[in-house]
């Protein structure tokens, strides 16, 4: 926690909680429950609908817009949203239309 924060956070006065350490967390538990027996546990995973949705989202490489979207704390928010903001926007969009709000219905 202290260290890895320290590192890639040189200036910050204190430790806080960041995207980096979130999304990091979420990609290392993606990482293990994606290993080789995944297919093997397919069954399983689909039993359990957090599981399901991490694994979408570690496959759509949305792992970091469901954090400052959806799972956002105070220091997260107010200091990470922003920065990955104005360099992912697309990233952001495809989220929210991926993963929030349901497609248009088609015009007969």
């Amino acid at each position: 926690m202290g260290d890895n924060f320290k590192k890639n956070f040189p200036q910050a006065p204190r430790y806080r909680h960041s995207l980096l350490e979130e999304s990091d967390s979420l990609k290392m538990a993606a990482d293990v429950l994606s290993g080789k027996d995944r297919k093997k546990h397919a069954k399983d995973y689909e039993k359990d609908p957090d599981v399901t949705l991490l694994l979408k989202l570690y496959d759509a490489k949305m792992l970091e817009p469901y954090v400052l979207i959806s799972a956002p704390d105070r220091d997260i928010a107010s200091n990470d949203y922003v920065p990955y903001r104005e360099q992912h926007r697309d990233q952001l969009e495809a989220y929210l239309s991926q993963f929030i709000v349901p497609p248009a219905p088609s015009k007969p």
